[in-house]
């Protein structure tokens, strides 16, 4: 009984949810006509019907998918001796209150209605999204090969060295240790003998590590691997104090950075890109369905078209408020697109989204819109560079304060790209 009722609390907005049958469009009034009930067989589900309450029938196939959605927690506790009778036992409850429901005419509360609403909406539209983006968008070849040459160090692979040192905390110990490595003894050898941590059993072997990487006994110094990846394998350098031990550093082994090719991480590639892209093709779609709706506004909210161009403009570039900037720079280029702001806007738009909000495919989606509809912008180029290094997070263009106009944002893109 226990987890029959902890998986109603948990699922209760199902039964809500499995009202919307009994509405006919959202918001609208509906007629006597009552849903069929919320388990309607899907198409193609051949599975033998495993329950009846009244008149819905519960399938193997509608159980086996409601049971893939439980959380994971909800399956442990579900778990082990007669789970699916429990879990049917579940499903009948959610059922017989289902019938209650509607039998009280809860479908038709106005509150009800509005989640119903909501939930429908919420929906849908996800529906949609995964539907007609997330399934569909494929990166094109020009798209893979722009993305792996602008963020080739995503595909590096850091050299590795096979190291081993003496460290002493002496400078005349680490001495005598050198010269007897100069006479021809055994690094191995001489390592037993004089160095002072815990590699000494084993002749002082560090085993690999990457440069700038972690080293065993060492930890992270750049110091240090700077000086073994130096070497040439089978070599040793002199005595160097790193910190306030002394060290003299060997490697066996070691390998180069290598940039991985792009025919190996293709894949890899298209499984970054493919999110990206459907949320900037959902959001160019967003603003083709506006058009296609014939959107409106009335009474108070339809007080931006009463602003200019320039009064849109300046309310942006004096508001602190990131989003409510958005807000403004969107409505200029909407109701202005012939403006010589409309660029403007739309590079601090990408800018916006790309360094404050961190919204990547707004930030694309901008900065493309920009270079394809205002070539002759003088923001093309810059508009270039910050497609090229999204999601590089480069400090110096926020500063202590974000840049309030495009002219100084300009100065501070062309900055750090001379640094590069």
């Amino acid at each position: 009984m226990e987890v029959r009722r902890g998986l109603l609390a948990v699922t209760a907005c199902a039964a809500l949810a499995a009202c919307a049958a009994g509405l006919s469009g959202c918001g609208k009034a509906r007629t006597q006509q009552e849903p069929a009930g919320p388990y309607p067989k899907a198409a193609g589900d051949v599975t033998p019907v495993i329950a009846k309450v009244g008149d819905i029938e519960i399938t193997q196939g509608y159980f086996d998918k409601r049971y893939e959605e439980l959380p994971q927690g909800m399956k442990e506790r579900l778990s082990g001796e007669n789970w699916e009778n429990r879990f049917l036992d579940f499903l009948v409850d959610e059922t017989v209150v289902y019938k209650a429901a509607l039998d009280a005419k809860v479908n038709r509360d106005p509150d009800i209605r509005h989640q119903l609403d909501v939930s429908t909406r919420t929906i849908l539209g996800q529906g949609y999204y995964a539907q007609e983006f997330q399934r569909k968008v494929q990166p094109s070849g020009d798209e893979i090969k722009d993305y792996y040459a602008n963020h080739r160090d995503e595909f590096r692979q850091l050299g590795r060295a096979l190291g081993s040192h003496i460290q002493c905390k002496d400078r005349a110990k680490i001495d005598e240790a050198y010269t007897a490595l100069q006479r021809g003894e055994h690094f191995d050898a001489v390592a037993r003998r004089y160095t002072e941590d815990s590699s000494k059993d084993n002749g002082g072997l560090l085993g690999w590590f990457n440069r700038d990487g972690y080293v065993m006994g060492i930890g992270f110094n750049k110091q240090f691997t700077n000086a073994a990846f130096a070497l040439e394998p089978g070599t040793y350098t002199r005595p160097i104090q790193i910190g306030e031990d002394w060290h003299i550093i060997s490697i066996a082994n070691k390998t180069e950075d290598e940039v991985e090719p792009l025919d190996k991480v293709r894949d890899k590639v298209m499984a970054t890109l493919r999110p990206t892209l459907a949320r900037q093709r959902y959001l160019q779609q967003v603003e083709e369905l506006h058009r296609t709706y014939a959107v409106r506004r009335f009474g108070k909210y339809n007080d931006a078209d009463a602003r200019t161009a320039d009064q849109l403009y300046r309310i942006a570039a004096e508001s602190h408020n990131p989003y409510a900037k958005l807000g403004y720079y969107h409505t200029l280029v909407k109701q202005y697109p012939k403006d010589p702001l409309a660029p403007n806007a739309l590079f601090m738009m990408g800018f916006l989204y790309s360094e404050e909000i961190v919204d990547e495919p707004a930030a694309r989606n901008a900065f493309e819109t920009l270079i394809k509809d205002y070539p002759k912008s003088e923001f093309v180029e810059q508009s270039q560079w910050m497609l090229q290094n999204l999601g590089r997070r480069e400090p110096t263009l926020l500063g202590n304060s974000p840049p309030s106009d495009p002219g100084a944002l300009k100065q501070r893109i062309n900055a750090a790209r001379d640094k590069q």
